[in-house]
């Protein structure tokens, strides 16, 4: 599991399906939870940017498991969700990415380890 993940941070989906079209349709699945990490999380940055005390912004923050990458993105350390996500180390991208897959496709284990 971990190569895809690394291979969906990166953007590169379209690649590997030409390469292994038999894991298209869990490359997809998985792909389709990252975009819907992506917009949540950019929708929480927009309710929440504006909020001018940063205790205010940390208790909202905090709810999340990606309040790292809101937080950075409001000490504009990044410019866009991506990028902040490329760039926070892997084994954090994997644990948010996993609480999102549900249960019945963990125990699938795919793809390409290699």
């Amino acid at each position: 599991m971990r190569k895809l993940l690394e291979v969906i941070r990166e953007g590169e989906i379209s690649e590997l399906i030409a390469y292994f079209p038999e894991y298209k349709e869990i490359a997809e699945k998985y792909n389709d939870i990252y975009s819907q990490l992506v917009n949540d999380i950019e929708s929480d940055f927009l309710r929440w940017k504006d909020i001018e005390s940063q205790k205010e912004f940390a208790q909202q923050a905090t709810t999340k498991n990606y309040s790292s990458i809101l937080f950075d993105l409001r000490r504009k350390k990044y410019s866009s969700v991506k990028e902040a996500l490329r760039n926070i180390l892997f084994p954090s991208f994997e644990r948010i990415m996993i609480s999102r897959i549900p249960k019945e496709d963990l125990t699938l284990q795919p793809i390409i380890e290699e």
